[in-house]
């Protein structure tokens, strides 16, 4: 560990200082004798690494240091292994050090930045410029470069790599080539290349079940290769039958494909898809109670497939999660040595506190435990936004500076922090999250107070302490009332109250009058948007809940205006935000007033065919044939609220199934109006017969997550909605956009 070494190397220095005579002439003043010194040799990054060393060293003192390959007697920087520095250092062996892992030594006047192949001596390049040289890269577009009339280079004896072999901040901001090398991060989904060095590369990356032995071209023949549930297979939100020879020796051959097609991958994944549905034959059924979690039939399989991959190619690895049902440890496996497990840090869970002290992540650290205890190697999938709300503000940095050593100590190999990786980025605090995430997974004794002030002053200029001012309130609320919050919860959790979403505009008020420029104004619009944005919730909210619609409009153009200036494209995980804009600009009301029905098999529209209204009315006394043969009947439900929240009305409700929820729209006159919709799980509409909009899911249901165009005839129109189950919540928002009184919704069985 590097902690451990770091201690060893604290005994040498003080050895060190025994020899005065060695210490004074250890250190040196760069000028213009200088020479970077590159063997002719030397790989890409290394090339790339003396590069930026005389890039930045001429940005702070107007020198510009030439690159040869010796040093002609002069004083010299050394920049990776070759001729010269094996001549000068001969005890400095570059072969010794890890992938990631570099040495900075000051000898006899020279300064010598030597690291393993391919990424240690750049990445000491930029360990050397941070610190001495004090250069800072905190975004894409903001760095910061001191001015030095005369740069000394001190006496220098540090060896160092990363806390965690694997490091990624998973935020659109993050994937910037030079901002992902420059901070030292090896992310899978950057745009690292053997320029800088490249990065871990991943085949499959996750929930690749359904890629590995594709439903639609077994299914239809091998219905035994897919999941049983309640005795039957079904083709649709399946895993695999992880017993099966066949499914086993599918998989093998799809693995070795995918290795021989990516030669520089060295992870494989083989994961669950993005669901429940764990196979329930009595073989894997055996084997799961036997481990006493279904991660026994998916370790017990995925041990064969490391094995077989192993004896082919000892140096690939196969990956799998832990997630969802199969996030508990069995009992008696043990994972192969080449297989990696990917723990999902998932609910129950808190994001507000960190995971050592909340009893809310209790089973979470006891299952992070347990796989550490059995496993070679443990990757961390860590959560950190919120992904219903990207631009919600989202006060976990007190979390974040205590989870990433926790999980250090705990003997995790790697992290990946999911964050807002939409295309647009502009995720709450997308920056310094991905900033901080970078300086703790490369050192989990990085000086998280000291980073942020420092990431705040270099990006928001004198604006910097109102920013930290607005930071501290969100946080200490937070914390002094002891809320709890994970990575789906609602604005209305607690942690944005309207004292404090008052009190935060105070200090970004100031901090806008402060500003020094149009781009640092342009920045702290950026962090009021993400406040504007929980205001505009609110709002939004109070329509929902009670129909009063007091959405300000001045707030809302302000959100468009900024969140377009940025770029942004997703306000969720799930949910462009084009929808969003639109949906701001138009008012209407929700539709509260509903008959429903339910539940029914989830594969068979079992009410559309023959569409309300028309040939087939709706007969409200019946019944009708429900999931598992069980009858059911029309309910009419009214409010209270926008939200139909069908585990609330309907039983069973935590199934695999559907429900239906009917209305009628009547109009004056043929006219074209918009629906807003939402749903959870996926939802079909069907406006007088007519299949007007379908969304697979599965999400979870936020109000206008799509906008819906539909024709209406003069009178009675029927509205029908058809809303998946697969688990957890099931329910639906429908909003008509229009405040025209002559259009209106309605539950009457007669027009």
């Amino acid at each position: 560990m590097r902690t451990q070494y770091l201690i060893i190397l604290s005994g040498i220095l003080i050895l060190l200082t025994s020899t005065c005579a060695t210490i004074s002439k250890s250190s040196f003043t760069v000028n213009q004798d200088v020479v970077i010194v590159l063997a002719r040799d030397a790989i890409p990054a290394e090339q790339h690494a003396a590069e930026e060393l005389q890039q930045y060293v001429e940005k702070s003192t107007g020198l510009r240091l030439p690159i040869g390959e010796t040093a002609q007697g002069g004083r010299a920087i050394f920049v990776g292994p070759g001729p010269e520095t094996s001549r000068m250092a001969p005890d400095l062996a570059a072969e010794k050090l890890g992938s990631e892992e570099f040495i900075l030594e000051t000898r006899g006047g020279n300064l010598f930045i030597l690291g393993g192949r391919p990424r240690g001596t750049l990445y000491g390049v930029y360990a050397f410029l941070e610190d001495v040289v004090g250069c800072r890269w905190y975004t894409r577009d903001v760095e910061k470069v001191p001015k030095h009339t005369k740069l000394t280079i001190p006496r220098l004896h540090r060896r160092e790599k990363p806390d965690f072999e694997y490091r990624e901040p998973f935020f659109t901001e993050a994937f910037d080539r030079l901002w992902a090398s420059r901070n030292r991060v090896n992310s899978i989904h950057s745009k690292l290349d053997e320029s800088v060095g490249d990065k871990i590369h991943m085949t499959g990356f996750v929930h690749t079940f359904n890629g590995l032995v594709p439903p639609e071209k077994y299914f239809d023949q091998h219905p035994e290769y897919f999941s049983e549930i309640n005795g039957k297979r079904s083709i649709e939100n399946t895993q695999l039958c992880l017993t099966n020879p066949d499914v086993l020796r599918i998989v093998i051959e799809a693995i070795f494909k995918r290795i021989e097609e990516n030669p520089k991958s060295t992870i494989f994944s083989v994961s669950q898809n993005d669901w429940y549905g764990q196979c329930q034959c009595e073989k894997c059924r055996a084997i799961d109670e036997a481990e006493g979690s279904p991660s026994g039939t998916l370790i017990a399989f995925c041990n064969k497939v490391a094995e077989a991959v192993t004896e082919r190619y000892p140096d690939k690895y196969i990956d799998t999660i832990a997630y969802n049902y199969t996030q508990k440890a069995p009992k008696t496996l043990r994972p192969h040595p080449n297989l990696i497990v990917r723990l999902c840090h998932m609910a129950p869970s808190c994001d507000s506190h960190a995971l050592a002290s909340c009893p809310k992540n209790a089973t979470y650290v006891e299952d992070l435990r347990a796989w550490s205890a059995i496993s070679n190697k443990v990757y961390v999938w860590h959560y950190v936004t919120n992904f219903s709300h990207y631009l919600m503000p989202f006060p976990n940095f007190n979390a974040i500076r205590e989870d990433i050593p926790f999980y250090h100590r705990e003997g995790v190999d790697g992290i990946f922090c999911q964050g807002n990786s939409s295309s647009g980025g502009g995720g709450e605090m997308a920056e310094l999250r991905s900033y901080i995430l970078a300086k703790l997974l490369w050192d989990v004794d990085t000086d998280v107070d000291a980073t942020i002030d420092d990431f705040l002053q270099g990006v928001y200029g004198k604006s910097w302490k109102p920013i930290r001012r607005y930071f501290d309130l969100l946080h200490d609320y937070v914390r002094t009332n002891d809320i709890h919050f994970d990575l789906f919860s609602p604005p209305e959790i607690g942690h944005l109250p309207p004292e404090i979403r008052q009190k935060c505009r105070v200090p970004l008020d100031e901090a806008l009058l402060s500003a020094e420029n149009d781009a640092i104004k342009a920045r702290i619009e950026k962090v009021r948007m993400w406040l504007d944005y929980a205001d505009i919730y609110f709002q939004r909210r109070q329509l929902e809940l009670t129909g009063e619609d007091i959405l300000d409009q001045i707030l809302v153009d302000r959100f468009i205006r900024v969140a377009k200036a940025n770029g942004l494209t997703n306000i969720s995980e799930a949910n462009p935000i084009e929808p969003f804009y639109q949906s701001l600009q138009m008012r209407g009301p929700y539709i509260t007033n509903w008959w429903i029905i339910g539940p029914f098999p989830k594969e068979k529209d079992t009410l559309s065919d023959g569409a309300f209204g028309q040939r087939q009315p709706v007969s409200f006394d019946g019944t009708y044939k429900g999931l598992n043969d069980q009858p059911v009947r029309w309910t009419q439900v009214t409010g209270p609220t926008a939200h139909l929240d069908f585990t609330q009305l309907i039983e069973p409700h935590d199934i695999v199934g559907a429900a239906y929820a009917l209305t009628f729209l009547d109009s004056d006159r043929d006219r074209d109006v918009s629906i807003a919709v939402g749903s959870n799980d996926g939802m079909r509409v069907w406006v007088n017969g007519e299949q007007v909009y379908e969304d697979a899911g599965p999400h979870k249901a936020i109000p206008d997550q799509d906008i819906v165009p539909i024709h209406l005839h003069a009178g009675r129109n029927a509205l029908l909605c058809r809303v998946h189950q697969l688990g957890a919540g099931w329910g639906l928002y429908v909003r008509l956009l229009t405040q025209e009184k002559s259009v209106k919704a309605s539950v009457e069985t007669a027009p």
